[in-house]
C-alpha cells in the first residue's frame, strides 16, 4: 500500500462526474447516451474521460469533496445525499434544477476522526456509515473514532431524524 496521501483538490475533481452521471441516469439523460455510443478509433487520452456525459451544474459542496451518493425525489424535487472524507457528516444537495446544483443542508456528525462516507437509500430511510479514517488520508490513528451504522428517517427529506445507531 503507498504511503502517498490524496490532497483534496484530487477529490474534488471526482465528485463532479460521478453526481453528473447520477443525475443524468436518474433524469433519463444518459440513456440515450448509453443507447447510441460513438466509436472512437482514437487512442484514449492519458487519465480519466467520459464519452456522451455534459456537466451541466456544478456545486463545490461548500469545499466539502462528495464520495458515495444516493438521489431521490419527494414531491417533485430531487435530492443528492452524499457522505464526505474529511468533513463528518453528509450533505444533502437540491438537483431538481442539474445546472444549478445547491447544498440545501448539511448534516454534521459531532465526532471527529470519523469517516462519514457511505449513505444507502430505500425509501424514507437512510443509513449511513461510521469508520476510522485511514491514517494515509488523514486520519489519526491514535484519535477517538466512531464506527457502526447510523439509521435515518428522510421523510422529511431536508431534516433527517436519526432513529438508531
Amino acid at each position: 500500500m503507498s504511503d502517498q496521501k490524496i490532497s483534496r483538490r484530487q477529490m474534488l475533481k471526482a465528485p463532479l462526474i460521478g453526481a453528473t452521471a447520477v443525475a443524468a441516469s436518474q433524469s433519463g439523460l444518459l440513456c440515450e447516451a448509453i443507447a447510441q455510443p460513438q466509436r472512437s478509433h482514437s487512442p484514449a487520452p492519458a487519465g480519466a474521460f467520459a464519452h456522451n456525459v455534459e456537466a451541466v451544474g456544478y456545486t463545490d459542496m461548500e469545499h466539502r469533496p462528495a464520495f458515495k451518493m444516493a438521489i431521490r425525489e419527494v414531491k417533485g424535487r430531487w435530492y443528492l445525499y452524499t457522505g464526505h472524507f474529511w468533513d463528518a457528516g453528509w450533505s444533502i444537495v437540491d438537483v431538481t434544477d442539474p445546472a444549478k446544483p445547491r447544498v440545501a443542508k448539511f448534516v454534521a456528525y459531532p465526532t471527529p476522526n470519523t469517516w462519514t462516507l457511505q449513505v444507502d437509500l430505500s425509501g424514507d430511510t437512510m443509513v449511513t456509515a461510521l469508520e476510522k479514517p485511514f491514517a494515509n488520508f488523514g486520519g489519526n490513528p491514535n484519535a477517538p473514532f466512531d464506527e457502526g451504522l447510523l439509521i435515518w428517517d428522510i421523510a422529511d427529506p431536508l431534516s433527517p431524524q436519526l432513529l438508531s445507531h
